[in-house]
């Protein structure tokens, strides 16, 4: 049995995107289709991984910094199994979300890189425009379908 996804509009009081938006593709696209799931003052959580993140994990597993920059500018985080996924910079998941229609009730980073990743937090701010760090393994965005 197939769905469509117009089954499913207007069916969802609440949707729950946790790490999973990087690996799908077109993320823009499947925002806007869980935007039309969503009744009417819907909301919608949404966490994903930050490209910092991703360098102070590398820069702590390699302790090479070519290598975890390398990681940080590709965006892309590549497993074992040949799965991809795409890390966001905050700024720009933003504008996606609202570009969508939703609109942001709150945002909040989870997981400190300075507690967690030391070592690699230390390495990023000495590498990356500060403007471009996130200091948070994770983002999560609270939404609303107005």
């Amino acid at each position: 049995m197939s769905y469509h996804s117009s089954t499913f509009e207007n069916s969802f009081s609440f949707i729950s995107c946790h790490n999973v938006l990087g690996y799908l593709p077109a993320p823009k696209e499947q925002l806007h289709k869980m935007h039309s799931w969503l009744e009417s003052n819907g909301i919608f959580s949404l966490i994903t991984r930050s490209p910092s993140g991703r360098f102070a994990e590398v820069y702590e597993q390699s302790k090479s910094v070519d290598f975890a920059l390398w990681r940080y500018k590709e965006k892309i985080m590549k497993g074992s199994f040949d799965e991809r996924c795409e890390l966001f910079i905050p700024n720009d998941l933003v504008k996606m979300i609202e570009e969508t229609g939703f609109s942001i009730l709150k945002k909040q980073g989870l997981y400190s890189l300075e507690k967690y990743l030391p070592e690699g937090y230390k390495k990023l701010i000495e590498w990356i425009p500060q403007h471009e760090i996130e200091e948070h393994f994770f983002q999560w965005i609270l939404c609303k379908k107005e």
